[in-house]
Order: C-alpha cells, then structure tokens, then sequence
C-alpha cells in the first residue's frame, strides 16, 4: 500500500484497470439504493447518477443481509463497471465506522487483487472522517495491501 496526499479524483480512469473506492456503509434504503447522503460517498453519489441504485444491486450480489428488520447488509467490498467500488466501513450510516468492519473489508478487498492482479486501486482513507476513528487505528490495517492500492490523504 502506498499513502500520498491529493485529490482521489486525479485518479479516476487512468486506465481501464484502475477503481476509485468509496468508503461506504451497509444500509440499503427501501432495499433498493445505497444511502450515499454525506461526505466522500455523497460526492460520489453526485458525480454519478444512479450509482446509488446500481452499488446496492451489487452489495446485493456481493454480501449478506445483517438484520431482518433494517435492510443492513455486510459486503466489505463491490465494484460497480465505471470504475467506482464501495469499501464498507460502517453498518448503518448513523453509525460510525469500526475496526472490526474495515479490518473484514480489506480482507475481502485482498482476495480480490489476489484474484486479478491487474487491478489498481484508489481511496480515500476509510473511517476517519465522518466515520469518526482516527488514522492511526485504520491505518496498520491497510499497511497489509499491496502497492497496487494508493491511499489518499487530504
């Protein structure tokens, strides 16, 4: 893993092989759309139509459901064709991030470069910001990935 400070976006299509990821909660509103309503997930919410409805067919595809009455479901990672992933890092979006959550994330985010070595990966760093923990409990958890992942710092 590689940390450098910039912009995430200056890395957006660089080429066909690279992801933008998004840390994300797990809360589907009404099933159907992934709330994406504040900060690095609203932008990319905006920047995007629709990517809220298409992320959450995909957490559909890649996860499990977490709770019979809140449509909150445990994925740790997707990928949606335009280059977007979610990176999930809390639950609901009430919530505020965990350890435990992000450290399941980066596990399936591993298998995943193990299983396509082409993929290049770019994010912001999950958790700290409106997810409320600080860098130094999120960071020896992304430490593990490899140099194909560039994490962004403001």
């Amino acid at each position: 893993m590689k940390m450098i400070k910039g912009n995430v976006w200056d890395a957006y299509n660089q080429d066909r092989h690279s992801m933008i990821l998004c840390p994300c909660n797990g809360y589907l509103a009404g099933g159907k759309r992934l709330v994406m309503g504040a900060g690095f997930a609203k932008e990319v919410r905006d920047r995007f139509r629709g990517i809220d409805v298409e992320l959450a067919w995909a957490i559909k595809a890649a996860g499990e459901r977490i709770n019979d009455k809140q449509p909150i479901w445990r994925y740790g990672f997707c990928n949606y064709t335009s280059g977007i992933g979610a990176l999930q890092s809390k639950e609901h979006w009430r919530d505020v991030s965990t350890v435990e959550i992000i450290r399941y994330s980066v596990s399936v985010l591993q298998k995943r470069l193990d299983t396509d070595p082409r993929l290049i990966i770019h994010t912001p760093i999950p958790g700290i910001g409106l997810g409320g923990l600080h860098i130094d409990q999120v960071m020896p958890l992304l430490e593990t990935l490899p140099d194909r992942v560039t994490v962004y710092r403001l």
